[in-house]
């Protein structure tokens, strides 16, 4: 999904943007577009709804022992503080901005290689 919504962001932007101001909406339509896609199909692989054999969630690997402690299908959050998952988020953007500027100017170098 965020592929897509980047192709049809680059067929609108085109030529007139500058690689900056391209980098950064391309890195916010790539991030919001991963949240939205990604944060649903999560939530439902963590339901009993995806507890069959086409999604797998229901094996294990065989390291973890037969009488396991902790509930498997129960989501921890990682980050202690909402300001702590805001952080993360904001590293998500500036790092999404980062490399779809590398992206684009490798792109952009590639357009002009010739065989």
């Amino acid at each position: 999904m965020p592929a897509f919504a980047l192709d049809l962001l680059r067929q609108r932007m085109g030529e007139r943007w500058g690689s900056w101001k391209s980098a950064i909406a391309a890195g916010c339509v790539y991030l919001g577009v991963f949240i939205a896609a990604q944060w649903p199909f999560a939530d439902f692989l963590m339901s009993p709804l995806a507890r069959n054999r086409i999604f797998g969630t229901t094996y294990f690997g065989y390291f973890d022992p037969a009488n396991v402690l902790y509930n498997p299908y129960h989501f921890e959050r990682m980050d202690k503080t909402q300001a702590a998952f805001y952080g993360g988020m904001a590293v998500a953007l500036v790092t999404a901005i980062i490399f779809c500027s590398i992206g684009m100017a490798l792109g952009n170098w590639m357009r002009k290689v010739q065989r």
